[in-house]
């Protein structure tokens, strides 16, 4: 390994700011037949003083009012439409629970309580059911909500819901083929 150039560069900044930067550049000798072909080994030291500021400055101090700014402006121009997809699948699992049971509504919300009764929910289908029959922060009918919340309550959800003729939960048959 043969050293061609070694340079140290020391430079003073102003205001006392200091910083020294240290090399050394070689070649590898690989015996190539094209000549322009080489292996080069860089390498490089840095260090300096710089003071720091007494009081720490963070990037959310600095743009804090540009977003205050921009979330203004984004809700003045933003015009929002309801998100309907829950009661698109509550009004399904009502239309199919009447179909096969009577009271698709009473069944669907005994459905809803029950769920909530379940502190752990094991296994990929007993998640998406957990995220389908808990009623999110749409505005949506209050008697989903007020069913959630009793299942929450451990109160008794046949009894509550005893309207519903299916004698356990409507998806409990559907759980065999999963």
């Amino acid at each position: 390994m043969d050293v061609v150039n070694c340079h140290v560069i020391y430079t003073v900044f102003l205001k006392t700011n200091r910083k020294i930067d240290a090399g050394a550049i070689a070649t590898v000798n690989v015996d190539e037949p094209i000549a322009w072909r080489s292996i080069v080994s860089i390498n490089n030291i840095q260090g300096g003083f710089y003071p720091l500021p007494a009081v720490p400055t963070y990037p959310w101090d600095k743009w804090e009012d540009t977003f205050a700014r921009s979330v203004k402006h984004f809700q003045e121009l933003a015009d929002f439409e309801t998100d309907d997809s829950r009661l698109f699948i509550y009004t399904l699992l009502e239309v199919l629970m009447e179909r096969q049971h009577g009271n698709g509504h009473q069944c669907l919300l005994r459905s809803i309580c029950q769920n909530a009764q379940v502190d752990e929910h094991v296994g990929m289908f007993s998640e998406i059911m957990d995220v389908v029959l808990r009623p999110g922060k749409e505005s949506i009918a209050v008697a989903y909500t007020d069913a959630f919340v009793a299942g929450k309550a451990d109160a008794d959800c046949m009894r509550l819901y005893s309207e519903c003729r299916v004698p356990s939960n409507f998806l409990d048959q559907y759980l065999d083929y999963v």
